[in-house]
């Protein structure tokens, strides 16, 4: 469930990033989309995981009932996105003629209708979008380990039973939750008064969302398994600071393409969903080659350093390559220098 999840996932961040290519002016598109719209998905898991544990007690359906109850509502979401959902402002039923104006101004996304050939060669030779794609490696494999281990480790290590562990399992989201509204705020505040270019901007958040948890699960591996109130702490501050991603690499490839956006999200996307296949069979590999099982610390001590290496190298690689520059090769304008096919439309008139 768990895989299928993140895939899920990673294709609504692709179309919302093309929305708000699309959908956002040229002015608005650089604002870290923390507080509207991602900060629903980890809502999302707050509510999804007590609601499980509360299923998976019911005599006679069981966990099952989750599958059925969260598939039935991605359906809903499916019909409502179908129904609703556009591809551009310009083909938006309800829009008016003002606020069209205002999103297209400037904009260069979609010009005279047709789309703008994708310069392959440029994206594939970036060193900052593949500080993206390293850095969205890292928060993929510390996010698996988490998210799908943290109720496990809470069960077998710590003991707590399966309701009280939905509920426990849930706090650290919360905790997220809560979180990415400070996160975003602060990027927010950094980027409208000038203390801190778009890019020092970026990886600052970003190294929020690496080096804590780095710390906080090394940390873990030294904490007594009588002392589940400091356990359950540093998981909480670990997952609480992966939002800070929000404010950081999440808006990245906007500041490098608005007009690419959706491509280089799709491109990094496709890059570190390998990696949340593999963090969930690392387990199974340090149960394989050290004999210990689930229910021994050992097992878990090595599966944290690995993430905690993981995270602190991916993070330092973002902080080094990084950027929030307008990339060349998204300009229509250099682009036309070289290439004359590509022409520049007149502004929208009415």
């Amino acid at each position: 469930m768990f895989e299928s999840d993140i895939f899920v996932d990673r294709r609504t961040v692709t179309t919302t990033k093309r929305a708000r290519a699309s959908c956002y002016a040229q002015e608005e598109r650089a604002k870290p989309p923390a507080k509207p719209v991602l900060e629903s998905t980890v809502l999302c898991t707050l509510i999804a995981m007590p609601i499980t544990g509360v299923l998976c007690k019911i005599e006679n359906i069981g966990w099952p009932a989750s599958f059925y109850l969260f598939g039935s509502l991605g359906i809903l979401w499916s019909i409502l996105m179908a129904i609703f959902g556009q591809e551009s402002p310009s083909t938006h039923k309800w829009i008016t003629r003002e606020e069209l104006r205002y999103i297209q101004h400037e904009s260069n996304v979609e010009k005279d209708g047709k789309k703008l050939s994708t310069p392959w060669k440029s994206i594939l030779t970036s060193l900052p979008v593949w500080a993206i794609a390293v850095c969205q490696i890292g928060e993929t494999w510390g996010h698996m380990t988490l998210v799908m281990e943290i109720p496990s480790y809470m069960q077998k290590i710590l003991n707590f039973d399966i309701a009280s562990n939905s509920l426990v399992s849930a706090l650290p989201y919360l905790a997220a939750w809560l979180f990415s509204f400070v996160a975003g705020s602060a990027a927010d505040i950094l980027t409208a008064r000038k203390w801190t270019s778009t890019t020092t901007n970026r990886k600052i958040f970003c190294s929020i969302a690496s080096f804590v948890p780095a710390v906080t699960l090394f940390g873990i591996t030294f904490v007594d398994t009588s002392d589940r109130l400091l356990s359950i702490f540093l998981f909480v501050l670990s997952v609480g600071a992966t939002t800070s991603i929000f404010s950081g690499y999440y808006v990245n490839h906007i500041d490098l393409s608005p007009n690419h956006a959706a491509t280089l999200t799709s491109l990094t996307s496709m890059v570190s969903n390998i990696f949340s296949l593999l963090a969930p069979l690392y387990i199974d590999l340090v149960n394989y080659i050290s004999g210990y099982q689930e229910t021994d610390k050992p097992l878990w001590d090595i599966v944290f350093y690995t993430s905690s290496l993981v995270y602190a190298v991916t993070g330092m690689f973002y902080v080094c390559a990084a950027s929030a520059e307008v990339q060349p090769w998204n300009d229509l304008s250099e682009r036309e220098k070289n290439d004359g096919s590509v022409k520049k439309e007149d502004p929208v008139n009415f």
